[in-house]
C-alpha cells in the first residue's frame, strides 16, 4: 500500500502468475481493511506498472490471460523468450547464430540430410511426433534417388 500512495519514485517488484490474475476469488481481487478497503489490483492499477513477462508463449496464451494481463494496467508490457509465439513489437531479436558469436552458447549444431557433392534428390518426411512420455519420439522416412 506504502508504495501506490507515494510520491516519491520507486521501484516495487513482485511477483504474479497467471491463476493469481485470472481467478476473481483471489485475493488481489478482494477487498482489504488493511488497504483502507481497496482491492489489491485497484492500488496495482493505479501505478500503471511495467509488467515483465518471462515465457509468453506458457503465460499470454488465452483470452482470459491476456485479459487478466491487460487489467493491470500497464504502462508497457515486455515479453522475453526465445521461442516467441506471438510477436508484439519486437524490439531485439537473438538468434542461435548471433548466440554463438557474441559466445553466449559453447555451439550450435545444424543437421542436414543433403550433401553438398551429391546432385542426387532427397526426400523426407516427418510423419509424426510423439511426446506424451518423457522421451520424444519421431518417425521419419527418408528416400534418395
Amino acid at each position: 500500500k506504502s508504495f501506490s500512495d507515494t510520491d516519491e519514485n520507486g521501484n516495487l517488484i513482485t511477483g504474479l502468475d497467471r491463476k493469481e490474475l485470472e481467478k476473481k476469488a483471489n485475493i488481489i481481487h478482494r477487498t482489504d481493511d488493511k488497504l483502507n478497503g481497496s482491492k489489491p489490483i485497484e492500488l496495482i492499477q493505479e501505478t500503471n506498472p511495467f509488467v515483465i513477462i518471462d515465457e509468453p508463449q506458457s503465460v499470454d496464451t488465452t483470452p482470459k490471460s491476456k485479459e487478466a494481463i491487460a487489467s493491470l494496467h500497464p504502462l508497457c508490457i515486455f515479453r522475453y523468450s526465445a521461442t516467441h509465439v506471438e510477436k508484439h513489437n519486437l524490439i531485439y531479436k537473438l538468434d542461435a547464430v548471433d548466440s554463438f558469436d557474441m559466445g553466449l552458447v559453447k555451439q550450435i549444431e545444424v543437421a542436414s540430410f543433403a550433401s553438398e557433392d551429391n546432385h542426387n534428390m532427397a526426400y523426407f518426411k516427418l510423419k509424426s511426433v510423439d511426446n506424451k512420455k518423457a522421451q520424444l519420439r519421431q518417425e521419419l522416412k527418408w528416400m534418395f534417388w
